[in-house]
């Protein structure tokens, strides 16, 4: 069931727990990252606004960010060729913030992961990766955007 499904993301923060006017961003962000929006719409209508900010202002510029480095690296066999290209595109998004390197290393990451698992492709391919991943590994993703946006 729908209130069963978000019974998960009752951990101590965002809307559940703090009645709704004051939760954080992230807490929206990982409602979208897990697929979860229309369940949680269900539920808390008057947060359709404050989703969709947050769908288009965050996890869209997240998806945005690693999805460029992605498709200059995903259709690269060559294992070296790969590992110098994916090292030459997370240099060039590096050295525009002072906070590109941990960036840089969650792309990294993020791109060796994707090529290992051969379920990571087609035009949902990052998304796919995010929602996949566990909850406190999602975090330092985000941690790491947030520092290079706006540090």
């Amino acid at each position: 069931s729908c209130s069963a499904s978000l019974g998960f993301l009752n951990k101590g923060f965002g809307p559940f727990n703090l009645g709704g006017e004051n939760f954080d961003t992230i807490s929206l962000v990982e409602i979208i990252r897990v697929n979860k929006r229309k369940c949680f719409l269900t539920f808390f209508p008057k947060w359709k606004e404050l989703i969709e900010r947050a769908e288009r202002e965050e996890y869209g510029k997240i998806i945005e960010l690693y999805k460029t480095v992605w498709n200059r690296v995903k259709d690269i066999e060559d294992k070296k060729q790969f590992a110098a290209t994916t090292r030459e595109a997370v240099k060039s998004i590096s050295t525009r913030n002072k906070n590109g390197g941990v960036v840089g290393k969650t792309i990294d990451t993020m791109c060796f992961d994707m090529k290992r698992e051969k379920w990571c492709n087609g035009p949902l391919a990052v998304e796919n990766y995010f929602s996949a991943m566990k909850r406190d590994r999602w975090t330092k993703f985000y941690n790491a955007w947030k520092l290079f946006e706006f540090g």
